[in-house]
């Protein structure tokens, strides 16, 4: 990373390395360093290019050459956290309209989705079944077993919504011939976005996939600071989602994780109590959407 420095003639008045990224402040401005893990990032950019899709940051490096992208940045210090989610979602509309195309509708892919999700909600079922059994076999539950027994009925309703959408899901698309595909941005989280001039960084996970996934990696990375709600029609007035994208969307937010009882007991408490938090946020986001609670 010196020799980067050296070679872009930054001189560096202060460096902060947060969570594996390194940010500077040089005579020149603000830069953010991350690192640079594919190769085919330049052709990335020009297809965003390309297609008119210009709210993402360019690097000042040739990546070419360097191991490392390098970025202007500016903190997101001003903006409400609403409103930078605003914007951000509103890019990310932008983007999955300006790189949309269709593929055709392979069966044979829907049918091994489709038994590897049942498979899924089969074994959590098994899991929390087996969990329960154990947990009532004690004479004295501790605190976090009592918590979780209190609240397993909401576990299995969970689980429950996710196989009626699972059918659904399945049932539009085996009629479909056409499915929607888009660039996904990968990861797209308010640490990857500068929010006063609109645009996305950091591009390593991106991929061509359905528009939902990077909706629910938001959705996981930002459910407890912002009504993902408002943001979602915002999504949808200016992207619809289609009814197969959004029955996969909802299935894929309310699949619930294993709790591992196997931290000292304060973490599982904690542990569970996230996780409940998790749960009652998206059924409220289920209700809004179906008009009637989902998973509660």
């Amino acid at each position: 990373m010196k020799e980067l420095i050296e070679k872009y003639h930054l001189a560096v008045g202060k460096m902060t390395v947060k969570n594996q990224e390194t940010y500077l402040s040089t005579d020149k401005g603000q830069f953010r360093i991350v690192g640079k893990v594919r190769d085919d990032l330049p052709a990335i950019y020009h297809y965003l290019e390309s297609r008119d899709f210009l709210s993402f940051l360019l690097p000042i490096n040739s990546i070419e050459e360097d191991h490392y992208e390098i970025y202007p940045w500016k903190e997101n210090r001003f903006l409400p956290l609403e409103e930078q989610a605003t914007e951000l979602v509103y890019v990310l509309s932008l983007l999955h309209t300006k790189t949309t195309f269709y593929e055709t509708v392979e069966l044979d892919d829907i049918k091994k989705i489709y038994e590897e999700m049942k498979a899924k909600l089969t074994e959590l079922t098994t899991y929390y079944q087996e969990l329960q059994t154990m947990i009532e076999m004690h004479i004295f539950m501790s605190p976090s077993e009592y918590f979780l027994i209190r609240n397993i009925s909401r576990i299995y309703m969970a689980i429950s919504f996710c196989e009626r959408e699972l059918e659904t899901w399945y049932d539009i698309m085996m009629e479909k011939r056409k499915k929607r595909m888009v660039l996904l941005h990968g990861s797209p989280t308010l640490s990857h976005f500068q929010a006063e001039d609109s645009k996305l960084s950091y591009w390593n996970a991106s991929r061509r996939d359905s528009p939902i996934y990077d909706l629910l990696i938001f959705y996981k990375t930002h459910y407890q600071s912002v009504d993902f709600a408002s943001l979602l029609r915002l999504y949808e007035s200016r992207y619809p989602l289609l009814k197969e994208e959004k029955s996969l969307f909802f299935l894929l937010i309310s699949i619930p994780p294993r709790i591992r009882l196997e931290k000292d007991e304060y973490q599982k408490c904690e542990e569970i109590e996230a996780y409940l938090e998790y749960l009652n946020q998206s059924s409220e986001l289920l209700s809004e959407q179906y008009k009637e609670p989902a998973t509660k």
